[in-house]
């Protein structure tokens, strides 16, 4: 038992030098490392290298009201906000999402769906050229729709 016990302290320090925080027992005795697990987004910073747009997507999709007021509304400074409420702070805004705003959000989703795709693609040996015909013809087919659009 004595054996075990030296090795473990022996593991545990090794662990801590390299830089793993050790998980202690209720008697603050070393019982194991706890491993650090990259977040979201830092994954998507190293996979895709996209954290700005990733941050930017999740903002809007977990309703953060900076992401949802910058990326749909505008200011709209020719109405006031009279309100019991109103502290003198408040600014009124407008729905609004321009061509741009829906374009680079739209491009971008679609782009990063093809990585997946991609990967898939090469995983279980399907014509990866193919692939790419079929990702050129679409983009050509949706920018022949959405730039008539554009005013």
């Amino acid at each position: 038992m004595a054996d075990i016990t030296k090795r473990v302290d022996e593991l545990a320090a090794e662990a801590a030098g390299l830089g793993f925080t050790l998980r202690p027992d209720k008697h603050g005795v070393a019982i194991g490392i706890d491993p650090q697990f990259p977040g979201p987004t830092e994954l998507v910073k190293d996979v895709l290298g996209e954290d700005v747009l990733y941050r930017i997507a999740s903002g809007v999709a977990h309703s953060h009201d900076y992401a949802v007021t910058q990326l749909g509304y505008k200011r709209d400074d020719s109405r006031r906000i009279d309100s019991p409420g109103a502290v003198g702070n408040e600014v009124a805004v407008t729905k609004h999402m321009s061509f741009e705003q829906m374009f680079v959000l739209y491009s971008q989703a679609a782009e990063k769906f093809t990585v997946p795709v991609r990967h898939l693609t090469q995983l279980f040996g399907w014509d990866i050229n193919r692939l790419g015909s079929i990702v050129v013809n679409f983009k050509k087919a949706v920018c022949g729709i959405i730039e008539p659009l554009r005013l």
